[in-house]
């Protein structure tokens, strides 16, 4: 039995041997067959960073071997059908995009899942250099910088990466650019900020910097500077606390605390700043050589600033965010004077500012790549200066302001060239304002309607054109004036093996501050009074440039030449009284600016130079209607000026940071007097602790005491005066600063109105 079921079941194993591997090839041949009939759907996204969708967009996907090649659709979405091959699960995407910076990657192949790839916008055309790392893309207006983190220490904010942009000039806490001599405007996705806050933003939390040269409203006159966040960013609770005191030359304590709130529908941050110190300075007057005033001050000063922000993203369709600021100080002045001529004795001097801010921003998206902006801004200030010797003096100035804008926009539009990026609005500005004691007041009401865009050519040419079409009505005590200003702005670029070259022209205006116009007269000595001009009109510029911008491997190079034509000049003019000037509408002026700059990485971006320098050509010319009656030696006047910036920073081992920054400027200079200035130079070492929550700053202020003195000769028909003055510039701090909060993403909403139409006394 066991031999004949053995010998049966041997037969038969062979013949079910046979048998399964038939139906093993039967079932196999089927399975391809039904696979082949039923391929797997990829769908892909293409998006960029403010998260609208891109059609037409040249998608290449590579598959075992097997490509496939499509464009987008009106929805942004790409899909592709792949036949699946065992044990393959990704595959390889390229996308190429005019105008977007190409990306290529890999995807896992899913059913259901649709992958979402966002391209970063170049606007226009980029600067490629092979092998190497790309610093920056340049358009006609805009060059946009990639944050490259190597060299910064752990917890670096976004002041200090400023510090080290190609073409970017620090002079204390403010920025200009190469052939500019006015600050740039320093935003955070484009909503209008102070260094303070750029203090406080992580440099991790940074995408991208950009630097427009004309900006995109009334700021445009010193460029502006835009950071952009990264726009997904972890949710998180933070907080920080700065400590800082120093003993140089005076005493000085500040404190710095802030706090973050981020989810995925809002975002909180505030912070508050104060700053307490002593400072001590003095000034000598001369006439002719000899010494007839002399002034020695010690002043006690409280500073104060405060931000908080609130942005909600109510739907993905709808955001909006409010935001206030205080800036605020006060000065407690006790002065001996001794003067051959006037006043020898004690003063009191008491000086103070507050202003306040209030910003609303909201931005609705009306379909892809169109946006519909809204935004309103209240400003209040008011500056005060009383005396108490030779007699008592109050002089108070101040504004209150009120502006509305509403735009739209669209991007990436096809009727002029390509890739057009398309911005119209209405803008009102409403100022009230306050004169002495507020015993005079008058209005101005300014409406501007504009027109930005930004287009390719064709081939390595693109343009950038806005024209602002305004139109101002001043009413005040005694008359009631209108005036009609056109501001237009051009610029073309051309990328080449030489680089980027961008020629540019544009028309500005700077408005009299409240300062200029309120016809009390300022005390500050018997020497130096000045009055203001109820009647001063706008002063207008005209600005023409040339630039060339190159990489050269690792290091950026830039040059430039510009030349600037002013009219209706606001100058102090001194005409019959030595000791008291007026301002008027009295000069015009031609300025010749040109220099270059490097930007150049060593020892694996360990040490980074930042160096920039100009020379410039000053001419100025008083109009013959102020010429006769003058006090002034000079009816015209030209000269040459230096002006260069450094910032060198080295990162060291075991978490050591060092910076060196300094700029020089030899003179500067008006049709009145010249002022020769003196180096200033600043060294910060930091080093971290505690894996980064205990960070500790040694700060060294103006080496030296180098930049303490300055000399301003005015020059007379009779005679030159000579003022020397000593500020408290010098000083060594240490500070702490702690930080607390566990990470857990932000997202931005639009632009904050920003006014910079008017001449004030610190420009």
């Amino acid at each position: 039995m066991i031999t004949v079921s053995l010998s049966f079941f041997t037969a038969g194993t062979s013949v079910c041997r046979k048998l399964l591997s038939l139906i093993s090839v039967l079932l196999l041949v089927s399975s391809s067959f039904v696979h082949a009939q039923q391929p797997q759907n990829l769908k892909i996204h293409i998006t960029i960073d403010n998260g609208l969708s891109l059609n037409d967009i040249n998608v290449s996907i590579d598959y075992a071997n097997n490509k496939t090649i499509g464009k987008t659709n009106e929805d942004g979405i790409f899909v592709a059908q792949i036949v699946p091959v065992p044990d393959t699960d990704t595959c390889k995407v390229s996308i190429h995009a005019f105008m977007y910076q190409s990306k290529d990657t890999t995807l896992t192949l899913s059913q259901t899942k649709i992958h979402e790839i966002r391209l970063n916008h170049l606007e226009l055309q980029e600067v490629k250099v092979t092998g190497y790392k790309r610093i920056a893309s340049t358009s006609a207006n805009k060059t946009t910088f990639d944050i490259d983190r190597r060299g910064f220490p752990v917890n670096a904010k976004a002041d200090m990466a400023l510090s080290r942009l190609p073409g970017v000039m620090k002079s204390g806490d403010s920025f200009s650019l190469p052939g500019n001599n006015k600050p740039t405007s320093l935003r955070i996705d484009d909503r209008e900020v102070d260094i303070k806050e750029l203090m406080t933003l992580d440099l991790k939390d940074i995408e991208r910097v950009e630097v427009l040269r004309h900006g995109t409203d009334e700021a445009s006159d010193g460029g502006v500077i835009n950071v952009i966040k990264k726009k997904h960013l972890p949710s998180l609770v933070k907080g920080q606390m700065s400590l800082s005191a120093a003993n140089f030359s005076e005493e000085r304590y500040g404190t710095f605390p802030q706090i973050t709130l981020r989810t995925q529908s809002i975002e909180f941050t505030a912070f508050l700043s104060g700053h307490l110190s002593n400072q001590h300075s003095w000034q000598t007057i001369a006439w002719n050589g000899e010494q007839n005033y002399h002034s020695d001050k010690s002043a006690k000063v409280g500073q104060c600033t405060a931000n908080a922000k609130l942005s909600i993203f109510a739907t993905p369709k709808f955001k909006a965010s409010i935001a206030y600021t205080f800036f605020g100080f006060n000065s407690k002045i006790n002065a001996q004077t001794e003067s051959k001529a006037g006043f020898s004795g004690k003063q009191k001097i008491t000086e103070g500012y507050g202003s306040h801010n209030i910003n609303i921003v909201s931005c609705y998206e009306i379909s892809k790549n169109k946006l519909l902006n809204l935004k309103a801004r209240f400003r209040k200030y008011k500056s005060t200066n009383e005396n108490d010797q030779p007699v008592s003096l109050i002089y108070e100035t101040g504004m209150n302001e009120l502006t509305g804008e509403l735009s739209y926009q669209a991007n990436n539009l096809h009727f002029i060239g390509k890739g057009n990026d398309l911005q119209m609005g209405y803008k009102n500005i409403y100022r009230q304002h306050l004169l002495s004691a507020y015993t005079r007041k008058f209005y101005t009401n300014i409406h501007n309607l504009f027109l930005t865009e930004s287009f390719s050519l064709g081939g390595p040419f693109d343009a950038y054109v806005a024209v602002r079409n305004e139109w101002t009505a001043n009413r005040m005590e005694t008359k009631h004036s209108n005036y009609h200003t056109l501001l237009p702005t051009l610029a073309l670029n051309a990328n080449s093996k030489i680089g980027s070259i961008s020629a540019s022209y544009s028309r500005k205006i700077n408005r009299p501050s409240v300062d200029y116009l309120n016809p009390e007269t300022f005390y500050v000595s018997e020497h130096e009074q000045f009055q203001g001009n109820i009647n001063l009109a706008p002063q207008y510029t005209n600005n023409f440039s040339l630039q060339i911008r190159k990489q050269l491997r690792n290091s950026y190079l830039n040059a430039f030449a510009t030349y600037a034509h002013t009219t209706n000049l606001i100058e102090l003019v001194f005409s019959d009284n030595l000791d008291c000037s007026t301002y008027e509408n009295a000069a015009r002026a031609n300025i010749y600016r040109m220099g270059a700059g490097i930007y150049l990485p060593m020892l694996s971006h360990k040490l980074n130079i930042n160096f920039n320098m100009s020379v410039n050509h000053e001419q100025y010319k008083l109009y013959n209607r102020f010429a006769e009656k003058t006090l002034m030696r000079n009816i015209q006047q030209s000269g040459w000026t230096v002006n260069s910036a450094l910032n060198l920073s080295f990162s060291a081992p075991k978490g050591w940071y060092f910076n060196l920054n300094g700029n020089y400027i030899n003179k500067s200079f008006d049709l009145n007097s010249s002022t020769t200035h003196r180096p200033s130079l600043s060294i910060l070492v930091k080093r971290s602790f505690l894996k980064d929550l205990l960070e500790l700053s040694l700060n060294y202020q103006d080496v030296f005491g180098w930049n303490q003195r300055t000399t301003t000769i005015y020059h007379f028909k009779t005679g030159f005066r000579t003022i020397t003055s000593k500020l408290s510039t010098s000083s060594i701090s240490l500070s702490a600063n702690i930080t607390f909060g566990k990470s857990f993403r932000t997202r931005r909403v639009g632009t904050n109105i920003n006014n910079d139409d008017t001449k004030t006394k610190e420009q």
